[in-house]
């Protein structure tokens, strides 16, 4: 016999659902049979399809999720092919920030730093010795120019990607999600000879496109200086470009940290091993 609660205080008869009409409408809709409940069912049927109504509702919030999550994003159960990148830059469309701030990186002087905290953009900086002469300094250039940095077991750029303004380009990433790829498209190269007291320099920007988990611009630079010192360099600016980004944001300065300090070391290591088998 069906048993039927009775509808909580101050509620309508007519507003309540009882379980086992949810059991009895919920499931059956879910297998596509709408199923009556009997008056020969006993109390223990009419609970199991409560239960099953009730977790197939709890499945629901999980699943729009991932989907809300794969719209936003661009995502690889495996490490990204070639054809994942190039269908993600195809995908990716324009500029996910203000285009005012497009070559920021490049162009970063302490009267630019307020403009950029208003907007919400926080500052991102290393700098680090890799060795000196010039010699350290074109096998630096070169190693950027081959994605050098970013030859790493958890992050990595097609090496055969042009460095040449406009050229897109995907960051692939292993963090918190299986692989993550980011759109980004090369803003400005700048190969000049005198740049910020230096001797000799070389630097390019990226700036983030829809479908990054971030919004904003990242500079690679290696330069030699007068004392004939050779620095690499990384200098970002960035805020969450979505509300899981903003969610995860500070893991995301963590790992932007934590890939100042790989992708240092993989250029200090690239180099001396070159120079070391000179």
């Amino acid at each position: 016999m069906v048993v039927h609660e009775p509808p909580p205080v101050g509620q309508k008869a007519s507003e309540f659902v009882s379980l086992s009409e949810v059991a009895g409408n919920e499931v059956g809709q879910r297998n596509g049979v709408r199923l009556e409940n009997r008056d020969d069912e006993d109390d223990g049927g009419v609970m199991l399809k409560a239960v099953a109504a009730i977790s197939s509702r709890s499945v629901v919030f999980p699943l729009q999720i991932v989907l809300y999550i794969r719209k936003m994003l661009f995502l690889s159960m495996y490490r990204p092919s070639n054809q994942e990148q190039k269908k993600c830059i195809k995908k990716s469309g324009d500029f996910n920030y203000d285009t005012k701030f497009k070559g920021a990186t490049a162009l970063l002087l302490l009267s630019k730093t307020k403009e950029l905290s208003d907007s919400s953009f926080l500052i991102n900086h290393a700098r680090v010795l890799v060795g000196s002469g010039l010699e350290t300094f074109e096998k630096g250039k070169n190693a950027l120019q081959n994605w050098r940095h970013f030859n790493l077991n958890w992050a990595f750029v097609d090496p055969k990607t042009p460095i040449q303004s406009g050229v897109k380009f995907c960051v692939c990433t292993k963090a918190v999600f299986p692989w993550l790829l980011m759109p980004l498209k090369v803003v400005y190269v700048d190969d000049s000879s005198k740049e910020r007291n230096a001797v000799a320099s070389y630097s390019y920007g990226s700036g983030t496109l829809q479908g990054h988990l971030l919004a904003g611009e990242e500079c690679f630079s290696i330069t030699m200086d007068e004392q004939n010192d050779v620095w690499y360099e990384i200098l970002s600016i960035s805020k969450p470009a979505n509300p899981l980004a903003f969610i995860g944001y500070p893991y995301v300065l963590l790992k932007q940290k934590h890939f100042a300090r790989e992708s240092a070391l993989a250029m200090q290591k690239h180099l001396s091993t070159k120079l070391d088998n000179k």
